[in-house]
């Protein structure tokens, strides 16, 4: 009795401890040397995307060096900043360091925070990094010039000193340094009076180089660096004046865009009062200049007020002239912008007319092809300028926008009224105005329900709901939110069919997984029942849908927590082919459906979608809660019924971790990495995969040692091997075993990277991926899209880069990425939902990216 008694409370303890949403991070940071506690430094929280959450100074008097953090559970990277408290105030002396001992953020350690954890840190002192910033030209100091810090792998260092300007002396300094290999960056930035910061120079990397692979190494390892001269090169300038057609009159605030010889966007500059623009800092090449006719009003405000131009005055860029830059610069590039002509007129709602603000207006071709949209304002006026001569159409898609976002609030119609395009009016706007293009908008009817589960009555969130017209023809659909509501609205007074079409939106696209139902709940489209609607609101159309034949689940982890968001995989029996995956809800539930009668396999991956990618938690556990694939129970399934197989993830301590390449970060594939015991016994051995990632499942805590052996496996001709091509090393680093740092595995998941260097004798080199040369945010596909979109950006090199999706008031509805991503091109997918994971109304939005100092966006349509 009394062990049962003790096996309860145990159980209650632990299910209390996982029902705690947050826990205490803290610990004591202390100068190595000595031992002693450190008053100064400061510790900063990222998420796992290197969002900066908290940042905190570590306490003084009582609780000297310490510092504390209540955070919930989740992954946490951790960096201490190397400041110091002095009688001379604070100053940045000791080394910064991430966990677990790494000096950049490339070598960091997630922690895994799922309990109380203390994590203390000893700094080392850090090194110094000083010397003068000349003008190469003139051989004077540049005063106020950004001088910045890279770390080996040509990551932006980080911490307080991680950049600096220079003193009216042109002398920098940098202080509290790793001792390790860094690289000095100038990016031709200048501070100037009015504390204005123009870029003057062309960006180098010390001592003259335009790439940081090609800059020389300073290798802090054995001592400080002094006395640097750094020489920066002014390079050539494109100038001119914008000006209006009609009177010669300066544009003042008019956007100019530099394209290279590919039309690629290189730079943005603002016309001053004087309708003067200019690019600095350029490298010879060959350029062309765009007058887009946007102009910034100074107020927070952009607005197309002239047609747009490229030099020297044509509309379209094969017709433009390419400026030459050799060894002088540009001026006198002008161009002359027309203001153009306008159509504009006003939304009221047709029962009022009451003016309606924040309505779309589209203009549209004469083959009904978008060309540009707006928005009412206040008082239900819209207008369109820098329209071409030509023939058009106004049409009102019934979306109005609001701070909260946008609905779909009325009836939608073509000027003069019409709900159709046969009946639509041209407009042919050949000069002069033309007003009074006016709508009167009807809010039209409504028809809301419920979908929910038949077996358990529970609501069945993002289901798949059509309205259909009285021939079956499909108008459009909506999904189902997490409580299982659908509403369809601004509908026009008719006969419609209404559809569950047992579709459910997962990550992985439309599943089917419950039979499609016609209102009043029949699969039987000659028993559906037809809704009238006239001016009034149809409510309470539900349903209650069944799974058809298949497999069914709940995935749990070893503390009998929902396993959420976890890939689980449908194979076939007894021969293991594939057939589909799905991941789990919120409650851990996953679901197949649509199966034919037959023996399958269950598998729970342990692979677990987290922040825009999927990490590996838990090994791969097989229905009954077994490791070994021939423990695997096959499931029977009928020809009708739904069969329930629950599995319970196996407990297991997991390494992972990316190769990369040391001098573009690029992921290394089928790449040897081996895993050692704390006796340096082999115990497991791996290659990466396609994008450079490799795991280990370790088969209990405690100290272990990772080699990346830099051979690949390649096939030759029959005897297939593991060739060197890169220089081996040990994590985190370092080419000799007796330097390895041993990984303290007590958490579930460690994340260990490694990043190798081409042999230098003895093998060829492999060949290197092209990069590009600039930033760009790339045209998203499919546009207009409707379930999701592709959005592929490029960069040119490791950095810090921002994507989100900003609705057409500047408000921020997703964020795709933010933090720290590798150089290359890399594809971004927009499901269409915001932040919390509510799909968004259809109408248009705008990518935009932030890296560095450059700042792009793209216009997307999202129809639903």
């Amino acid at each position: 009795m009394k062990r049962i008694l003790f096996y309860v409370f145990v159980m209650a303890a632990t299910a209390s401890l996982y029902a705690q949403t947050t826990f205490n991070l803290s610990g004591t940071v202390s100068d190595a040397l000595t031992g002693k506690p450190i008053a100064g430094p400061e510790v900063v929280i990222y998420d796992s995307t290197w969002q900066v959450l908290e940042r905190k100074e570590v306490g003084n008097f009582i609780s000297k060096g310490q510092y504390l953090f209540t955070l919930p559970t989740g992954y946490y990277y951790i960096e201490v900043i190397g400041l110091v408290k002095t009688a001379q105030g604070i100053n940045h002396l000791m080394a910064d360091e991430f966990y677990a001992r790494a000096t950049s953020c490339s070598r960091a350690t997630l922690v895994h925070l799922r309990h109380d954890t203390v994590i203390d840190f000893a700094l080392k002192e850090g090194r110094s990094l000083s010397g003068t910033l000349y003008d190469q030209t003139t051989g004077m100091p540049i005063a106020g010039g950004a001088v910045a810090i890279y770390d080996s792998a040509g990551h932006p260092r980080g911490g307080r000193n991680g950049s600096a300007h220079t003193e009216s002396s042109g002398t920098f300094l940098f202080t509290g340094l790793a001792a390790e290999t860094c690289y000095l960056y100038a990016s031709g930035y200048v501070m100037l009076q009015g504390n204005r910061y123009e870029q003057i120079y062309q960006p180098r990397f010390y001592p003259a180089a335009a790439a940081w692979q090609q800059g020389e190494a300073l290798d802090l390892r054995q001592d400080s660096k002094s006395g640097l001269t750094f020489y920066l090169d002014e390079g050539e300038s494109i100038s001119g004046t914008i000006r209006r057609q009609n009177d010669n009159t300066p544009i003042h605030g008019a956007i100019i865009i530099l394209l290279d010889d590919s039309f690629d966007r290189v730079a943005e500059a603002l016309t001053d009062e004087r309708g003067v623009y200019q690019f600095t800092a350029l490298s010879p090449g060959r350029y062309y200049i765009l007058a887009s006719g946007m102009v910034d009003t100074g107020q927070g405000a952009v607005v197309q007020q002239y047609g747009s131009r490229y030099y020297p005055g044509f509309d379209r860029h094969e017709e433009a002239q390419a400026v030459e830059l050799s060894n002088r610069s540009k001026t006198g590039i002008d161009l002359f912008l027309a203001e153009g002509l306008s159509i504009s007129g006003t939304v009221r709602r047709k029962k009022d007319h009451q003016p309606v603000g924040g309505a779309t207006i589209e203009l549209l071709d004469a083959q009904f092809q978008r060309v540009a949209s707006t928005f009412s304002d206040g008082s239900g006026l819209y207008q369109f300028i820098v329209v071409r001569p030509g023939a058009y159409y106004v049409f009102m898609p019934g979306l109005v926008w609001s701070p909260s976002g946008g609905d779909l609030l009325y009836i939608a119609q073509y000027y003069p009224g019409s709900p159709n395009r046969e009946s639509a009016q041209q407009l042919d706007v050949q000069e002069g105005a033309i007003s009074a293009i006016d709508f009167q908008a009807q809010q039209g009817s409504s028809i809301s329900g419920t979908v929910r589960r038949e077996s358990d009555n529970q609501p069945i969130a993002r289901a798949r709901i059509e309205l259909r017209d009285s021939t079956f023809n499909m108008l459009w659909s909506v999904e189902s939110d997490q409580q299982g509501n659908y509403q369809f609205m601004a509908i026009a007074a008719g006969r419609y069919y209404v559809y569950a079409t047992g579709l459910i939106e997962t990550q992985n696209g439309p599943v089917q997984e419950y039979t499609g139902e016609y209102h009043p709940g029949t699969a039987d489209q000659a028993a559906a029942q037809t809704i009238d609607v006239d001016d009034t609101a149809v409510a309470d159309i539900d349903f209650a849908l069944t799974s058809s034949a298949g497999i069914q689940g709940y995935i749990s982890d070893s503390a009998g927590g929902a396993a959420v968001n976890m890939t689980v995989v449908l194979c076939a029996a007894p021969s293991w082919a594939f057939l589909r995956q799905t991941t789990t809800d919120a409650s851990g539930y996953y679901h197949f459906t649509s199966l034919a009668p037959g023996d399958y396999y269950v598998i729970a991956t342990g692979w677990v979608w987290r922040d825009g990618g999927t990490v590996l938690l838990y090994p791969e556990t097989v229905y009954p809660d077994a490791a070994d694939r021939a423990s695997a129970r096959s499931l029977c399934v009928e020809q009708a019924g739904t069969v329930t197989a629950d599995i319970r993830m196996l407990h297991g301590y997991i390494i992972t971790g990316a190769v990369r390449r040391h001098d573009n970060d690029e992921p290394i594939e089928f790449s040897q990495v081996l895993l050692y015991d704390a006796q340096w016994m082999r115990i497991g051995e791996t290659s990466t995969d396609n994008w450079g990632w490799y795991h280990f499942i370790a088969p209990a805590a405690g100290l272990y040692y990772i080699q990346f052996t830099g051979k690949v496996w390649a096939d030759m001709g029959g005897h297939d091997d593991w060739q060197p091509v890169y220089g081996a090393s040990y994590y985190p680093g370092v080419q000799d075993s007796t330097e390895a740092q041993s990984i303290n595995l007590q958490d579930r998941v460690d994340r260990i990277d490694g990043f190798l260097k081409d042999l230098q004798v003895g093998v060829a080199e492999r060949s290197r991926i092209s990069l590009p040369m600039e930033a760009a945010l790339l045209p998203g596909y499919p546009n207009p899209f409707n379930a999701q979109a592709c959005i592929p950006i490029e960069l040119p090199r490791a950095g810090q880069v921002t994507v989100q999706i900003h609705s057409v008031h500047g408000e921020v509805i997703r964020t795709l990425v933010s933090g720290r991503h590798g150089a290359g091109r890399t594809l971004w997918v927009w499901d269409g939902r915001d932040d919390q994971g509510s799909a968004v109304a259809s109408g248009i939005y705008f990518v935009v990216m932030r890296y560095e100092s450059s700042l792009q966006s793209r216009k997307m349509l999202l129809l639903r």
